[in-house]
């Protein structure tokens, strides 16, 4: 079997187990044996670093979807004195159900260009309101040009388990997130004790 150089990643790892492979396919019968059964062990050396990297992701992910729920509350803090706007959305969903009558919708595209769209269409909005979901207003700064992320028509919570006036920001996110978690994130004392309906609508 030939010497390879020292294995740092998954990269190396793949090029090696294919390295491997090719070698065993032209060695004889009993070198094959030896190099297919190095090369089953690299396989599952790199499975299990896959599963790693899976787990990383995971995490990260987790991490981005706290960042941006406790950056809602935070940066909206800062625009509590400006002006009003109609804000809120009435997402809705195109069908090819033709028990669903046709009709005009007002839609806007991710610069927030207003367009009229007529089709098929039923309100995900309402649908989600019976379920108890309610839709939250984007952000002022994106009807101000901002970013697409502040448009939030995405945003669905479940507020028939929010006490008014009792439950905290902080509080729901800890029956999800470790105290640790919160802890990581700069908004977390700015936002914790923010109270449904009072600091945190």
């Amino acid at each position: 079997m030939a010497e390879y150089g020292e294995v740092k990643d998954i990269e190396d790892k793949v090029n090696l187990y294919s390295n491997l492979m090719e070698e065993g396919h032209n060695a004889g019968i009993q070198d094959a044996l030896v190099i297919r059964k190095e090369a089953k062990k690299v396989k599952a050396e790199i499975k299990s670093d896959v599963r790693e990297l899976v787990d990383e992701i995971r995490e990260l992910r987790k991490a981005h979807n706290l960042i941006n729920d406790m950056n809602i509350a935070y940066h909206d803090s800062f625009d509590s004195n400006l002006p009003e706007e109609d804000r809120e959305w009435n997402v809705w969903c195109r069908t090819d159900n033709e028990s669903v009558d046709i009709r005009k919708v007002t839609g806007y595209t991710y610069n927030n260009t207003r367009m009229i769209i007529e089709d098929r269409f039923f309100s995900f909005t309402e649908l989600a309101k019976k379920h108890g979901f309610e839709g939250i207003k984007c952000r002022r700064s994106f009807k101000r040009g901002g970013s697409y992320l502040g448009a939030e028509w995405w945003h669905f919570q479940y507020e028939k388990a929010l006490e008014p006036g009792k439950s905290t920001f902080g509080g729901e996110l800890l029956k999800i997130y470790s105290l640790d978690e919160c802890k990581k994130f700069a908004p977390w004392n700015d936002t914790k004790h923010c109270v449904w309906k009072e600091s945190w609508f």
